[in-house]
């Protein structure tokens, strides 16, 4: 579901160096299950006590299956927990969790 991408090598202290993961790809699929199209998806993520949260924005149609790569921190490259926190729809409705 994730991988590390960046790395930043903090310190060649004491002979040696080390790599510490900067960021992760995350990959969320999800269904507009509406009767309209979506414009923007809000996302939560957790791992372990992070959250963040990410928007998605274009044109979900009903049905349509989508799935997008998010640039996250590397503490969410394993997110054990995503959720819908919000979608708003091309009629100017919305929904929230």
């Amino acid at each position: 579901m994730s991988s590390a991408q960046g790395y930043v090598s903090p310190s060649t202290a004491f002979g040696g160096s080390w790599a510490i993961p900067t960021s992760a790809d995350l990959s969320i699929s999800f269904v507009n299950a509406g009767n309209v199209p979506a414009t923007s998806v809000a996302f939560t993520v957790r791992s372990g006590n992070d959250t963040e949260t990410l928007v998605d924005k274009g044109s979900f149609a009903p049905g349509a299956s989508i799935t997008h790569e998010f640039e996250v921190g590397a503490a969410f490259g394993s997110a054990s927990h995503i959720e819908v926190e919000s979608v708003t729809f091309a009629d100017g409705t919305s929904w929230q969790r």
